[in-house]
Parts: structure tokens; sequence; C-alpha cells
């Protein structure tokens, strides 16, 4: 009876023995699994933060050249009312000095 009991124990170390090797191959694939699929999510969120920094940055783009045409539109106008001024002022010059030279 002795050595059933021994040869149950025996087996019932092996079988701990098996059972903790298959827990551990378990949770190395648990492991790996959990990696590869963090590992994705980390890809998917820089994907997805440099979509949105590019997108930021053609929209910041388009709005400094509308913001530049506005205020190329605005310099051309103040431009072409300066001329205006100046051709009216050297008009009344003109006028000025004939008056002065033939008087």
């Amino acid at each position: 009876m002795t050595i059933e009991i021994i040869q149950e124990i025996r087996e019932s170390e092996l079988e701990a023995d098996k059972i903790l090797k298959n827990a551990r191959l378990d949770a190395e694939k648990i492991v790996s699994t959990a990696r590869l699929k963090a590992s994705k999510i980390l890809e998917k969120a820089e994907d997805k933060a440099k979509k949105e920094r590019l997108s930021m940055i053609a929209r910041v783009d388009e709005e400094a050249r509308k913001e530049s045409l506005a205020v190329k539109r605005d310099s051309e106008k103040e431009i072409k009312t300066i001329k205006h001024v100046a051709r009216e002022r050297m008009d009344e010059a003109i006028n000025l000095i004939i008056d002065r030279m033939v008087i």
C-alpha cells in the first residue's frame, strides 16, 4: 500500500509539473499577445496623431493663406489710395509752381 501511495504522489507531482509547465506556456502566450496588441494600439495612436497633426498644419496653412491674401488686398487698396492722393497733390504742386512762374 505504501508503494501505491508513493506512486500516486509521484504521478500527482508529474501532473502538477505538467500543469505548471502548461500554465507558464499559457502565460507567455498571453504576455506575447498582450505586447502585440499594445504595439498595434500604439501604432494606431501614432498614425492617428500624425494624421491629426497634418490636418492641423493644413488648416493653419489655409488660414494663414487667407489672412495673407486679405492683408495683401488691404495693402494694395491702401497703396492705390496713397498713389491717388500723391497724384492729386502733385497736380496741385505743379499748378502752384506754374502759377508762381507766371506771376
